[in-house]
């Protein structure tokens, strides 16, 4: 029988508190992150997210975000009439009719969920989604088949000119001449791949492709021909038709611009510093573009240059932090690195000399910042970002997942496995004898043992000076490893699945310590002198008892998908899956819990098992209340004198409310 070793009988001696009844605040950013999409409607602009819809009233100034769709990762965006409908991935339609103040879903009729376009015509709307396309006359309240002649029912985009309706699926081109009755196949021999994007106008087309570039037909489909003169990039995101000119959105070489029925571009990509183009959108003679990580840019038809429009657009995808006295550092997926030097409260893009701004790991070591990238490997800077330059000789693969510090070296993990540098990155070389399983998403030390998280290969350990890793997964799933913390006797990992293990013997063995998580899947754990934080994709949890129970410290986040967790000496920081980073202002004083000194009620004992005793000599009425120290209200009644009963809760520390006064209240 498994003996379930008792590890939480220390308890955390608390140096600062919590501060009472506190929630998570917005940390102003990092502004931008991936925009799915754009849409018009009245005066103004939309944007689809991971993590929501926001909209602009004053052409890109200020962004706000829509009530209630936080929690929906929105594709398609389109306007029609005085609505507005969203494709949320996996979850259908909704619909908007006041502006976007208040949303409901439309899917009646739409057997399909997976919303990848729309498209209007008159006051009908066309869905393109997985399953075929659906068309609606009552604004999404009730949808029809309309996919009649599809040989493939995949559908990625769709486009609306005059009689026309043209559909892009994953395997070409179709045209409707009647209102989506039937549709016929366009270019067949020609166009094969998938159509990302279409435009067109009296009888020309163009179609974006995923991998061919664009190809152009002059006489409403009968004919095509391949139209990448001066394309630098052939997988083509966004197409739009503004007067004369046809403008393309790739996915990593920006926007570039031809004259109509021409087939020779010209690159309109100054001022661009994230090239992957998602969708463009025309408002009052402005141009939008929607980029993957790097927010929205914007240019009006008379300039040449672009520049962000991303002010109030907190739909960043953090997906590492760390912080050193000059500030806190932030990857940002497509994004690149932030920089905040004043505890989140303002953020600035530090990108200079990052050719990759995809990127996924982040460590601060002597002075100098590593980056991990998607694909062009390690870069350093020693100026806090304001130069960064690629530190790769000796790396084999240049995907970098994570880094770790063990002693005087750094580490990094690949998809290749683990590299290790003496010298802050000027040269690597690979440590992974023993490894199985290569693909080391988390590294962390502790003395002089260094920990490797991998995909559904478990946990390695390397120790001291040896140069082969040893399997350590006794009690732990062969699960996602997604992160490490350590206290004084205690190694903790988060698993992308099954929750929260310990171990109290480097790693030899594993338990699972789940008590209080609502959520298993586990992106991230931090530890500090006071508790240990988790979190999930259902917000942060926090123990007080090394991990023996969690409560929930998710009060005040709209977004719970936590991919990462810091910390500074005011603040917890949590980076969020396309809300931005959110900060708990942790760190406060001792004086947030009242002495019981001269108090002619007194309480005891404390800490106490399982009840406490309240004695009033006035005899009055009280308040008496008990909270978590995330200000969660766990009991509150009214009476005079006796004993309370706490047999219920979890050890821990807990605030004991009597009428206005709180005192600190220990339960071991």
């Amino acid at each position: 029988m498994k003996t379930r070793i008792l590890f939480f009988t220390v308890l955390f001696i608390v140096v600062f508190y919590m501060p009472l009844f506190a929630q998570w605040l917005p940390a102003n950013g990092p502004y931008g992150g991936t925009i799915n999409s754009l849409a018009v409607n009245g005066t103004r602009i939309y944007a689809g997210t991971l993590a929501g819809v926001y909209y602009s009233g004053n052409n890109g100034a200020i962004w706000t975000l829509c009530p209630n769709t936080v929690s929906h990762w929105i594709r398609p965006l389109v306007g029609v009439g005085s609505h507005l409908l969203a494709g949320a991935v996996e979850e259908g339609v909704f619909i908007s009719s006041d502006d976007g103040l208040n949303w409901s879903p439309g899917n009646n009729g739409l057997t399909n969920p997976a919303v990848n376009a729309f498209a209007v015509k008159g006051t009908d709307v066309y869905a393109g989604t997985m399953g075929g396309i659906f068309k609606t006359s009552d604004y999404g309240a009730n949808w029809s088949p309309a996919s009649a002649g599809l040989a493939s029912t995949n559908v990625i985009s769709l486009f609306v000119d005059g009689n026309y309706i043209f559909a892009g699926t994953v395997a070409g081109i179709y045209i409707s001449e009647d209102n989506g009755n039937n549709w016929t196949r366009l270019g067949s021999n020609v166009i094969t791949g998938m159509v990302n994007a279409i435009t067109a106008e009296n009888g020309m087309i163009y179609a974006g492709t995923n991998g061919q570039g664009i190809y152009l037909s002059t006489d409403t489909g009968n004919t095509w021909v391949q139209a990448n003169h001066g394309l630098a990039n052939l997988n083509v995101r966004a197409l739009i038709t503004e007067g004369n000119y046809t403008y393309a959105g790739t996915y990593n070489k920006g926007i570039f611009y031809v004259l109509n029925n021409d087939t020779s571009w010209t690159s309109l990509s100054y001022g661009l510093q994230n090239k992957r183009i998602f969708s463009l959108k025309m408002l009052n003679s402005n141009m939008y573009a929607a980029s993957q990580g790097g927010g929205i840019y914007y240019r009006a038809l008379s300039d040449t240059i672009w520049q962000t429009v991303n002010n109030g657009l907190a739909a960043s995808q953090v997906l590492s932090m760390d912080d050193d006295s000059s500030g806190i550092f932030a990857a940002v997926s497509g994004g690149g690195v932030f920089m905040s030097p004043d505890h989140a409260m303002n953020w600035a893009s530090i990108n200079h000399g990052l050719t990759d701004l995809q990127v996924n790991a982040l460590k601060i070591k002597d002075n100098y910042v590593f980056a991990g990238t998607f694909s062009d490997g390690v870069f350093v800077t020693g100026d806090n970002g304001n130069n960064w330059s690629l530190a790769n000789t000796g790396l084999n693969n240049t995907w970098i997942l994570s880094f770790g510090i063990k002693d005087s070296a750094l580490y990094c993990g690949t998809f290749n496995g683990v590299y290790r540098s003496y010298n802050n990155g000027a040269n690597w070389k690979s440590v992974n004898n023993g490894m199985t399983n290569t693909s080391v998403w988390s590294l962390a030390s502790k003395d002089s043992l260094m920990y490797a998280g991998t995909n559904n290969g478990g946990i390695y350990r390397l120790s001291g000076s040896d140069t082969s890793w040893t399997t350590v997964n006794t009690g732990i799933p062969n699960n996602f490893i997604n992160s490490f913390a350590f206290t004084d006797s205690l190694i903790l990992t988060g698993t992308g699945g099954g929750g929260i293990f310990y171990s109290t013997d480097n790693g030899d063995n594993w338990i699972d310590c789940n008590n209080g998580l609502s959520n298993l899947k586990v992106s991230a754990l931090l530890s500090n002198d006071t508790a240990l934080f988790a979190g999930t994709q259902a917000g942060v949890f926090i123990s007080y008892n090394c991990g023996a129970t969690w409560s929930d410290l998710s009060s005040g986040l709209i977004n719970y998908k936590i991919t990462t967790l810091s910390s500074d000496d005011q603040n917890i920081f949590a980076g969020t899956n396309g809300s931005g980073i959110w900060k708990y202002t942790a760190y406060q004083p001792p004086n947030n819990t009242d002495d019981m000194s001269g108090d002619k009620i007194h309480f005891f004992p404390n800490p106490a098992t399982n009840f406490i005793h309240i004695e009033n000599p006035e005899k009055k009425t009280m308040e008496i209340t008990i909270r978590d120290m995330g200000g969660k209200m766990l009991m509150r009644k009214f009476f005079q004198s006796g004993t309370v009963s706490i047999e219920n809760l979890s050890d821990g520390i807990y605030i004991l409310g009597i009428d206005e006064k709180n005192y600190k209240l220990v339960k071991n």
